[in-house]
């Protein structure tokens, strides 16, 4: 089964590999954490332990390379906002078969440094049924090598390897006010109401995350309460209707999606968890560092 992934992006959309905004207003300036003194960190990045590089690892090694270098190199398939994974159909020198590309503008709480522990944000995850190899699993976010392009700057810096040693944690209503800037929140809005470029995955996602597809609650094989024959036709027929009910909702839900804009969903982040249309929230991905390679930033640089 094919995945929604894109090889090359070059637009402002959540699928594009680098997550980056044209918006020159945004990219020109910093997005600092919502803090008065110090920059406020999400606990799960509080809670890593010491990272094993230096404070000043990162400063003989400032090349920085074009976007276009990384992805013919690197080869890469955008499965994520940010994240490319390379299937086992195609050589690849990472270990890992990943890499992250992340965006400094539209990622505050992202590592600041080389060597630094940090989390990004994203609003969906791509659940994408794949065939084997199509697909990261586990390994694939382990020692992972992370590029970030910083606020002001046009190319991408080797900040180190990342693994994602912590399951994600949702931002709840008042952190999706009180530490993501509104820019980002617009940012978000924009690119999943961006009907045209955003993937089958999102809308897939977006369809379950405000209208959610109802759970069947009929009798079920193995419970016989009565004669057998009578209760797998009550089965039969409960199976029957809920497979109704959910074409029904497939095509309501569809039809809703296609009518979410960006001014949609930036009220749908000040909406509450227990509307009937529940609010939007983001999630963390936190990011880990476990190493700088210095072999691989090397070879980069030679082949640049």
């Amino acid at each position: 089964m094919t995945t929604t992934s894109t090889n090359s992006p070059t637009s402002t959309t959540i699928g594009q590999a680098t997550e980056l905004s044209n918006d020159k207003e945004l990219s020109s300036k910093s997005i600092a954490p919502a803090s008065t003194a110090t920059p406020w960190v999400p606990l799960g990045v509080r809670l890593m332990p010491p990272t094993p590089c230096p404070p000043d690892v990162g400063a003989g090694y400032q090349e920085t390379f074009p976007l276009s270098f990384l992805s013919d190199f690197l080869n890469g398939e955008l499965w994520s906002p940010g994240y490319f994974f390379v299937p086992h159909s195609r050589p690849t020198i990472l270990p890992s078969r990943s890499y992250w590309l992340l965006d400094a503008a539209l990622e505050p709480y992202i590592p600041h440094h080389p060597g630094q522990h940090g989390a990004k944000l994203t609003a969906f995850f791509n659940f994408t049924a794949s065939a084997p190899g199509e697909a990261p699993e586990v390994a694939n976010y382990v020692n992972t090598p992370v590029f970030v392009r910083e606020v002001g700057k046009d190319e991408w810096r080797y900040f180190g390897q990342y693994s994602q040693l912590r399951f994600s944690d949702r931002l709840d209503f008042d952190r999706v006010h009180d530490v993501v800037p509104e820019e980002v929140r617009k940012w978000w809005a924009r690119c999943l109401g961006d009907k045209r470029n955003r993937p089958v995955w999102v809308e897939r996602e977006l369809m379950r995350a405000f209208w959610p597809r109802p759970v069947y609650e009929g009798p079920v094989p193995g419970d016989e309460r009565e004669d057998e024959e009578v209760w797998n036709g009550k089965v039969e027929r409960a199976l029957w209707a809920y497979a109704e009910e959910l074409r029904d909702w497939e095509r309501d839900a569809r039809i809703k999606v296609s009518h979410l804009r960006a001014k949609n969903l930036e009220q749908a982040f000040l909406a509450a968890d227990a509307n009937e249309e529940p609010g939007l929230r983001l999630w963390w991905e936190y990011l880990q560092c476990v190493g700088f390679d210095e072999e691989f930033y090397g070879m980069l640089v030679r082949l640049k």
